[in-house]
């Protein structure tokens, strides 16, 4: 038997997920974060790659899952006939309402909506193109792909983290060994169990994290990590003291540290 068929990788997904950060699944963690995402650059190198493997037309509708405050939501909608956004996050939503209105976009369609509740077909219509970037925060893998596949009409976009050398950085400092969210390989091979062979391209991106101060980046990872202790908040300030600098009022590594995610798709 092929041992990769055999696992049961929508239970590996949730076993990994939840050994990660059980309340990023939450929609109060999103909450708090709102005002971060909407400080950080929203068309940043990430969005500008992953935009360009989207082949999104002018008389075609997209659901944008898991929009947050409208990085891809708002040149989506200058490409589409019409934009549905959804996301959990009221405060995301409410920066995204702002950032359509000072671009001037009328076809946007914003929902807030957990997307393991929505109904298909009810609170969501069929839409030509699905779009879910980096937006599988959830336990429940399986069912939030089920719903994508069921919610496109022509074919979905799904982008998901390999490497974030900058959070395997920060957990050296610490002296801990590196914990990050389920590798995008879980969702591949679930796909494939799904009956779902998508295809798989590889964006390399030196998305830069940016912070207000590095206090504000030790505020942001003693949220993460929950339980650091008074030696380990001493020797991550002063690992972003070191490592960071203040450009254009924010803080941001001093040196590259690439990313790399895997933007699958499939076709209906």
């Amino acid at each position: 038997m092929n041992p990769f068929i055999s696992i049961d990788w929508s239970a590996a997904w949730r076993e990994a997920f939840l050994a990660h950060a059980p309340e990023n699944a939450t929609s109060e963690y999103w909450d708090k974060r709102a005002e971060l995402f909407q400080n950080q650059a929203r068309f940043d190198e990430y969005t500008r790659l992953i935009l360009r493997r989207l082949r999104v037309g002018g008389g075609q509708s997209v659901l944008d899952v898991g929009c947050g405050v409208g990085n891809l939501t708002l040149p989506l909608a200058q490409r589409a006939r019409t934009v549905t956004a959804l996301d959990v996050s009221e405060p995301m939503l409410a920066y995204l309402r702002k950032n359509a209105a000072e671009a001037g976009l009328k076809n946007i369609e914003i929902k807030q909506l957990d997307w393991l509740e929505a109904g298909i077909g009810s609170d969501v219509p069929v839409h030509d193109i699905v779009v879910c970037s980096c937006a599988v925060v959830t336990p429940e893998a399986q069912s939030m792909l089920v719903k994508l596949n069921e919610a496109a009409g022509r074919i979905v976009y799904l982008s998901w983290e390999i490497a974030h050398p900058f959070h395997a950085a920060v957990y050296r400092a610490l002296g801990r060994p590196y914990r990050s969210y389920p590798n995008y390989i879980y969702l591949y091979n679930l796909l494939y169990q799904l009956g779902i062979a998508a295809e798989v391209s590889v964006v390399k991106s030196r998305r830069q994290i940016q912070f207000e101060s590095p206090q504000a980046a030790l505020a942001h990872w003693r949220a993460r990590l929950r339980n650091l202790s008074p030696q380990e908040e001493k020797n991550l300030l002063e690992f972003f003291q070191k490592e960071l600098k203040q450009t254009a009022g924010v803080w941001i590594p001093r040196r590259p540290y690439p990313s790399s995610w895997a933007l699958m798709s499939w076709r209906k």
